[in-house]
């Protein structure tokens, strides 16, 4: 009431002789609410902004209807003298249908209502994004994409897609894609692998070999899916010790099963390579394996297997000297001096030849016999110039040959046309075959 009338002495002059001032309302006067205009009390139509305390609302009238109450009282008599005002003022004494605007404080349920739409929206953002990075990690292991790639990639992703809100935030690189891929995809999709062969029948094939000079063993398997279609897969890789025996093998196979719930009873057939710790009569992996599971079929050994070492014997036939020219070259040209393989290089290139990496032999696969031969086909010229040039700084006494030089010089030069026809000649067998 005292601001109401302090108000009033400054908006009729303050005194005689002095100049009027302009005196502005900071905040709602609550006192104004027991007012009439016109004989109705301004309550039924005004209240205070509940957002804004330099204002007041008219519930009658629609937005914008906010008043502001800088010039006190006579904002409001103004707003009630509009036409638009008076017209909804009428309506609502006369039209029963007539709704005035709710202007009351927003409810605590609204505002966690607002906080839940907010918080789906972000979840749902969220999502998008992980779904996005889901699919590209199984893309990237399906491709066996390099490391340095993913993590080029996602550096790319903001600049290619500047208005896609999953590029902006996307933040995959190896580490994560690694994390991503072990610990998301394959539990997943292992999971469900071993739920479809608890539910049906399948076949099983396993193989030891070494990795990095780590033995394991590799246990694949195969089972119709509910389309009756052949899906293979890998069941699991095992660390093994060196000289594991077959029987070990056996049991270390049906006990991963056995850990995965998985009834042995339901292996249709199994399949190995043809060493005798896989298909020896007495002790072999398959023998034991028949014993606990009596309805196995006796296949023998992997028919490709069979033919490969078939054909891996018959090079010590057709040219003995072919696989110790191999090892002897990976020593000379890649391993031994840097000096020596780059010069080796510079002559291939100058002869015309696209450089390769002189391949590692191992006798452990006829494929690595088969990639020796594509490396020797390819760089045959080559080979021969470098080591027919060595050849005459020996006999001129410019030069000591190594032991390893000796022996390409010796079995390579001295059976040149022996080892070029037989190279060819493994490579034509072994087309049609791998």
């Amino acid at each position: 009431l005292l601001q109401e009338i302090i108000i009033s002495i400054f908006a009729m002059g303050g005194g005689v002789g002095k100049k009027k001032r302009v005196v502005k309302v900071a905040s709602f006067i609550p006192s104004w609410l027991d007012k009439a205009i016109d004989g109705c009390k301004v309550s039924v139509w005004l209240k205070p902004d509940p957002e804004n305390k330099g204002k007041a609302v008219c519930t009658l009238c629609p937005a914008p209807n906010s008043i502001s109450v800088n010039e006190g009282w006579k904002a409001i008599n103004q707003h009630s003298d509009t036409k638009k005002h008076q017209d909804n003022l009428k309506a609502s004494q006369t039209n029963p249908e007539f709704r005035q605007v709710d202007h009351s404080a927003p409810k605590i349920t609204d505002g966690l209502k607002k906080m839940h739409d907010l918080s789906k929206q972000q979840n749902a953002k969220k999502e998008a994004v992980l779904v996005s990075q889901v699919h590209y990690t199984a893309a990237m292991m399906y491709h066996g994409a390099g490391r340095l790639a993913v993590d080029c990639q996602a550096e790319l992703m903001p600049h290619l897609f500047p208005d896609s809100m999953v590029a902006k935030v996307y933040d995959i690189r190896r580490t994560k894609l690694w994390y991503l891929a072990t610990h998301g995809l394959y539990p997943y999709f292992h999971d469900k692998l071993v739920k479809n062969l608890q539910d049906r029948p399948y076949s099983l094939n396993f193989d030891e070999s070494t990795v990095n000079g780590e033995s394991q063993l590799d246990i694949n398997v195969s089972y119709l899916t509910t389309e009756l279609l052949v899906e293979k897969r890998c069941l699991t890789t095992v660390a093994l010790q060196g000289g594991t025996t077959g029987k070990e093998l056996a049991l270390q196979v049906i006990n991963e099963l056995k850990s995965r719930n998985i009834d042995p009873l339901k292996m249709m057939a199994v399949s190995t390579d043809g060493c005798s710790a896989m298909i020896g009569v007495l002790n072999g992996a398959q023998k034991v394996m028949r014993d606990i599971i009596p309805t196995l079929p006796v296949w023998g050994g992997c028919a490709d297997h069979d033919l490969a070492n078939l054909i891996k014997s018959s090079v010590a036939k057709l040219c003995p000297n072919l696989t110790s020219i191999f090892s002897a070259l990976h020593g000379c040209l890649n391993k031994h001096s840097m000096h020596k393989k780059r010069k080796f290089e510079g002559m291939s290139e100058w002869i015309g030849i696209e450089i390769r990496k002189v391949p590692k032999f191992l006798s452990v696969r006829f494929r690595v016999i088969e990639a020796c031969c594509k490396w020797l086909a390819s760089q045959d010229r080559g080979v021969y110039k470098y080591f027919s040039e060595m050849k005459q700084e020996l006999m001129a006494g410019q030069y000591e040959p190594s032991d390893t030089e000796m022996i390409v010089l010796e079995k390579y030069l001295g059976s040149y046309l022996e080892v070029k026809l037989s190279n060819l000649f493994i490579l034509d067998v072994c087309n049609p075959v791998m």
